[in-house]
């Protein structure tokens, strides 16, 4: 089982690299 805060700061890491990704697509 994955623990509510490592579940957290994944959804959190994945947001930052598509809101980077998305930011370079413009």
């Amino acid at each position: 089982e994955i623990p509510s805060k490592e579940a957290v700061e994944l959804m959190q890491r994945m947001r930052d690299v598509i809101g980077i990704i998305f930011d370079k697509r413009g």
